[in-house]
């Protein structure tokens, strides 16, 4: 059984990704365009420089994370498609799962953990697979349930937050500074 990657995934990442660039390109070419009088504030540049870290960010962590999953009877095995790694998994191999609910204003994500031998960690949520109901229930038939936090990728998020900070933040100000 394969994973199936949830259609509105890749349109929130391609939507993110296009935003953040543009709107950094589109505002550094307003300021080249004004004249040395006519400045933004500083507070007008704190903003866009939040919003471009926050949509580079974010649709550079879903790409990040992005896999795809294959079940069978004997092995679990996982692609990342960006990274460039697979993995492949006996149903020995996995030591436990866990299942965590998230509830929010407009929708309640469920993510499911599984553990493996060589201490990795692997989680994916209803929101990423349009078929995760499928295989959630598969590899929680082939192993135990174990107890893991739900935030095991969050470290990998805020550096990767704060590389994009950093880039969109020199953009910015050496384009408004120097030049």
């Amino acid at each position: 059984m394969k994973s199936k990657t949830h259609w509105l995934l890749i349109v929130l990442t391609s939507y993110l990704l296009i935003f953040g660039v543009w709107s950094l390109i589109f505002t550094l070419n307003l300021d080249m365009s004004r004249s040395k009088e006519n400045k933004f504030s500083q507070d007008f540049w704190i903003v866009i420089d939040v919003f471009c870290t926050i949509s580079l960010g974010v649709g550079i962590s879903i790409l990040y994370f992005l896999k795809r999953i294959i079940v069978d009877d004997n092995s679990i095995k996982i692609k990342f498609f960006f990274r460039n790694k697979r993995f492949e998994y006996k149903n020995d191999e996995i030591l436990g799962f866990a299942q965590h609910f998230s509830y929010g204003r407009y929708k309640n994500v469920e993510s499911f953990h599984f553990k493996t031998f060589d201490n990795k960690t692997y989680m994916f949520s209803d929101s990423e697979f349009s078929n995760y109901v499928e295989i959630s229930s598969f590899i929680a038939q082939k192993t135990k349930q174990l107890e893991i936090s739900k935030f095991h990728n969050l470290p990998i998020f805020l550096l990767i937050l704060l590389v994009s900070g950093f880039v969109c933040t020199t953009i910015i100000y050496t384009t408004l500074y120097l030049f």
